[in-house]
């Protein structure tokens, strides 16, 4: 029949490719013999091997209110395969951790993908029968309602992919909406450390939709990799990555803490909860907690420094300006990153505003990030409003929340 979405040009798939590895997150490159792990040399490479249950898988995400279906899907397996050839990389996918441990030692480099899938997360709705209608508001528009119907009914039925597994009837391990917990599982903690222990040059890749614990194990590997759901060429895009056609563009949009016991209370049972604003980085910055790696934060395959900024007026807005320098070994992108925090401390620090740039190496690039006074308000609770900001406010010029390297500036306002 037709192709359901005829719109899938080669175009739009580079562009997926290109987005999945910019919004990967490299918490972790350690060298080796005196090199990062990554980018690993594609030229230099004898044998690859890839393990994990989610390394052979395409995985798509939740199945919840973003549910889609790549039709065809690549895996992390397939990507690298065909990135690198087939004969060069080695499927370990389906081996537990006593026998990953022993392929592993055979490998130049080992990579191990681990995570979660929507069965984990929780979000999809096991029965298909149920009626969420009343979930939403009511349509102020029943004509457009009634076209996009007639639309949907003229089109031919829709073959689910084979790589996109059915969804059980009941929840298999969670439900409402809710994680039963932020760390892997335990199997696959055991396949990391086996895989590690065998293989100094072993790089984990996440899958997931939110922060993963990993400070049981992560100092026993070099290379740790976020690549969230990376969509239907997850498998090119980390091919991309991890031999240095791309560089892990990403930066954290969380906060991952070291332990679940620095997060808020959470009681399953209570009929109400009241956080406040103290909840994600807040809290942990509130509560003294160092977060495993804090928000903002990714790395790249080179080096950067803020090496001046300074903070004026124009207008309502501030404006901080200043100078970006590459001070690595190759061409890259960086986020400057401008957090703001009052005297009061019932006013925690906060994002104002960012800015990427691209750098080559040894090049040197002036910045300029706008703040707006809203991006600087506080809320009145009383006046259920937005109050402009008053006073000194001191700027923080950074890299990732919490950088010791950080420019600090102070102005009033």
């Amino acid at each position: 029949g037709p192709d359901p979405l005829p719109s899938v040009e080669p175009a739009h798939r580079r562009l997926a490719r290109t987005v999945a590895a910019r919004s990967m997150v490299l918490l972790r490159n350690q060298p080796v013999e005196g090199r990062p792990v990554l980018p690993v040399d594609g030229d230099a490479l004898g044998c690859l091997a890839v393990f994990g249950r989610l390394g052979g898988a395409v995985n798509l995400g939740d199945a919840g209110s973003s549910d889609v279906y790549a039709l065809d899907g690549v895996t992390p397996l397939a990507g690298l395969r065909e990135a690198v050839g087939e004969a060069r990389v080695v499927d370990g996918t389906g081996l537990d951790a006593e026998a990953a441990g022993a392929a592993a030692a055979d490998a130049d480099v080992a990579v191990v993908v681990v995570g979660y899938t929507y069965e984990d997360e929780g979000e999809y709705i096991g029965d298909p029968g149920v009626d969420l209608s009343g979930l939403f508001p009511k349509t102020d528009d029943p004509e457009l309602v009634a076209r996009w119907q007639e639309e949907i009914a003229s089109l031919p039925p829709l073959t689910v992919p084979d790589h996109v597994t059915p969804r059980p009837a009941a929840v298999t391990y969670t439900s409402g909406g809710d994680r039963s917990s932020l760390r892997l599982r335990p199997a696959d903690v055991d396949l990391v450390r086996a895989v590690a222990a065998a293989n100094p040059r072993t790089v984990v890749v996440l899958e997931g939709g939110s922060a993963i614990l990993s400070a049981e194990w992560d100092s026993t590997v070099p290379a740790l990799l976020h690549s969230w759901y990376a969509g239907g060429d997850a498998g090119g895009a980390l091919a991309d990555v991890l031999f240095g056609a791309a560089e892990p563009g990403g930066r954290l949009p969380l906060s991952i803490p070291a332990d679940e016991a620095h997060l808020p209370e959470f009681d399953a049972e209570a009929d109400a909860v009241v956080y406040d604003r103290w909840h994600g980085w807040w809290h942990l910055e509130r509560s003294g907690h160092r977060p495993a790696y804090p928000f903002g934060f990714g790395l790249g395959y080179t080096t950067f420094s803020i090496e001046e900024a300074a903070a004026r007026r124009d207008g309502p807005d501030l404006v901080v300006d200043g100078t970006l320098a590459n001070t690595g070994p190759r061409g890259g992108s960086d986020v400057v990153q401008v957090y703001a925090r009052f005297a009061d401390p019932e006013a925690p620090r906060r994002l104002a505003g960012f800015a990427r740039l691209e750098v080559p190496s040894g090049g040197r690039r002036p910045f300029e990030v706008r703040v707006p006074p809203v991006r600087l308000a506080r809320r009145d609770p009383v006046g259920h409003g937005w109050t402009p900001p008053t006073g000194e406010v001191e700027l923080e010029v950074a890299r990732h929340v919490g950088d010791p390297s950080a420019r600090r500036l102070t102005v009033v306002l």
